[in-house]
């Protein structure tokens, strides 16, 4: 029988398994390493409390879900920064897009993003972000393969009406 102590160890050492995963995606949404590192906090916190009700069956992908959800509730709060990038080679590599057209396409993304539904949402991130197959989200999160691919189409159609109209000038180029 494991001692409370281990049991907690073996918590943490699952958690930290994926910090880097979580990060990762906290990052890539928010454009700022000090609020990926609150967000990871945020999910260690979460994690822990959830510990004392039931593990979950695949601790990656809940983890990433619930940064993720984190991210969109601090943009709802307006709780991120909009003026910040992860680095100066994410903009050179956008085509060359100038910084305020970034800081404002980041920006719009992320409200776009948060209009979606929060399954639309974590398909598309972790088909578009995670390079996941159809079949490996829909195991991750417990659905229909072709449930699946109906948050994703939806969530695109979505998102093209979201941001069509300002920014399609910039990726028809």
């Amino acid at each position: 029988m494991m001692s409370d102590a281990s049991h907690a160890s073996s918590d943490d050492d699952r958690f930290e398994a994926h910090r880097t995963a979580v990060f990762q995606r906290a990052l890539r949404l928010t454009g700022c390493t000090a609020t990926a590192e609150d967000v990871v906090q945020d999910c260690y916190l979460r994690w822990q409390a959830q510990q004392d009700k039931a593990a979950p069956t695949c601790p990656r992908a809940w983890l990433i879900t619930v940064a993720t959800r984190r991210v969109f509730e601090l943009a709802r709060g307006k709780q991120l920064p909009t003026t910040t990038l992860q680095s100066e080679h994410e903009v050179t590599s956008a085509a060359e897009m100038p910084r305020g057209d970034w800081v404002m396409l980041r920006g719009d993304m992320l409200r776009a993003l948060s209009e979606l539904t929060d399954m639309q949402r974590d398909v598309l991130l972790n088909k578009v972000l995670e390079e996941a197959t159809f079949r490996e989200i829909a195991v991750q999160l417990d659905i229909a393969i072709p449930t699946v691919k109906t948050h994703y189409l939806r969530a695109l159609r979505q998102m093209r009406e979201k941001l069509g109209a300002r920014w399609s000038t910039f990726y028809e180029n």
